[in-house]
């Protein structure tokens, strides 16, 4: 062959190796931006639900404020431990899934909602002692006390049916039914914000209005997921149940093990990572009402950013890297997990940026133009714009990771990093450096940069064929009586 015929051949080569690469980002993006833009309007509806609750109290007065501020710790720090259960179906329903077993998909998912109901029970129990709590690890008075329980048993009544919220989001998500999942929050939202205007506004009924205008907004996004659901799959339709008791009967001793296992991995991982940052409110408690609320503020602020960004993010990553190594196509895996990174990573430089240059008017917003709490956050601004940075690799590679079950691992880096150096510098910078507030924003920069980066190298290092193995087995080879199902 001629040289120049040579020189064509190698450049035509190339040319279709580069059209191939760019053809797979555009579809990529594409899928990924199917899965993004409703998981993000769900976990911000979410998080624009306890943040509605601030926002109402907090126009109230600051006593209110700090009341629902250490009902709503309480609770939260035990729901978001619980929700670690879900992350089951986040690693075996997407795999499932991306394997086409749409029968493993159900059973799953069934147990999967069993194993979050069951972690509910204890939860209760302990929010039961909430005076007791409020008193003495919160440090609240106790004229107070009593209405800081009462707020926390009410808001109990909304677990259960978060519980099967909860486990009909993830069904639906991991089969890339996530339109439904994302209205259906944004219509939430709606119906917290009308129920706690007519309460708390119209009614005076305080933080007590809000709790119940809490719950019963929580039973109206479990109420209209299921009529999608019912809808979606013709429920009334001859035989269309049959699909679920089939799924039912097909349930192994083995399944729930694995359920159990990883569930309960879960629930420690989240609850390492989650109450780390609960921790702090306790510990700002201790420095009086004005740092109590700056903090609070700027944590419901970080964690909406967290929860719209990483998390939303994350969770598209377990999705569609499980889809991804179910389907046998561990290639397309790893550069679906570093697409997602990068969109989290910019997605959170934004935020970082709203954070340095927007605190004052988003204090407003929540404290109805208090000055000491206020000049609080503008000082705290910083370490926060910075820990967003952080947060974005941390929630992001947590959900590829969980696409590979590794929730065990993820849970020892978040008791390293997040607890052993975060907590133990944020303390010693508040008390012992008499740093004040600003101490804790130290300390939780420092942990999350921690967990972050060393997760990111974790996710760089994997085997991403190996996984692809593990995941197809996981999801499909469920046995009954010597019988592949």
């Amino acid at each position: 062959m001629p040289p120049d015929e040579s020189l064509e051949a190698r450049d035509a080569t190339k040319d279709v190796a580069d059209d191939a690469r760019a053809s797979w980002w555009r579809e990529e993006l594409r899928a990924v931006a199917h899965i993004c833009p409703p998981i993000m309007t769900q976990f911000g509806s979410q998080q624009l639900l306890m943040a509605t609750q601030l926002v109402y109290c907090g126009n109230e007065s600051r006593e209110a404020l700090t009341t629902m501020t250490i009902a709503a710790t309480m609770w939260n720090m035990l729901w978001m431990a619980i929700t670690g259960a879900g992350g089951t179906m986040d690693t075996l329903g997407s795999q499932a899934h991306g394997a086409g077993d749409a029968r493993a998909v159900k059973s799953w998912a069934l147990l999967t909602t069993c194993a979050i109901t069951a972690f509910c029970v204890p939860a209760n129990a302990i929010l039961a002692a909430g005076k007791e709590i409020a008193i003495g690890v919160f440090k609240a008075d106790k004229s107070r006390a009593g209405e800081i329980r009462d707020c926390a048993l009410i808001m109990c009544g909304s677990f259960y049916p978060l519980a099967a919220t909860l486990g009909l989001q993830k069904y639906l998500s991991v089969r890339r039914k996530v339109g439904a999942v994302g209205l259906t929050s944004v219509a939430t939202l709606f119906v917290n914000i009308a129920f706690h205007h007519a309460l708390v506004k119209q009614h005076k009924m305080g933080v007590i209005g809000s709790s119940i205008a809490m719950v019963a907004a929580r039973a109206m996004n479990l109420a209209m997921l299921l009529a999608y659901v019912c809808v979606d799959e013709r429920w009334w339709a001859t035989g269309a149940l049959d699909e679920w008791r089939s799924a039912k009967a097909a349930i192994t001793r083995d399944m729930v093990a694995r359920v159990a296992h990883l569930s309960t991995q879960g629930v420690i991982m989240v609850f390492g990572e989650a109450f780390s940052f609960e921790v702090t409110v306790v510990l700002a408690a201790q420095l009086g009402e004005v740092s109590l609320g700056a903090h609070m503020v700027m944590l419901n602020i970080c964690t909406m950013t967290f929860m719209m960004g990483p998390m939303s993010f994350g969770t598209a990553a377990s999705i569609r890297v499980g889809n991804l190594l179910g389907m046998r196509d561990p290639r397309g895996a790893k550069r679906s997990a570093w697409l997602i990174t990068s969109m989290s990573l910019t997605f959170m430089a934004g935020c970082a940026f709203m954070i340095l240059f927007a605190i004052k008017p988003i204090a407003r917003l929540y404290t109805g133009n208090d000055p000491e709490i206020t000049a609080t956050l503008i000082k705290i601004a910083p370490y926060a714009a910075a820990f967003q940075i952080f947060d974005a690799s941390l929630g992001c590679c947590n959900g590829i990771l969980r696409a590979c079950g590794k929730q065990a691992f993820i849970a020892k880096s978040n008791l390293a990093s997040l607890w052993l150096c975060g907590l133990t510098s944020g303390a010693l910078i508040t008390f012992v450096g008499d740093e004040g507030v600003k101490g804790l924003w130290v300390g939780l920069m420092i942990g999350v940069g921690m967990a972050g980066s060393f997760l990111a190298s974790v996710v760089y290092r994997l085997d991403w064929q190996h996984e692809s193995f593990l995941a197809t087995r996981a999801a499909t080879n469920v046995f009954r009586g010597g019988a592949a199902l």
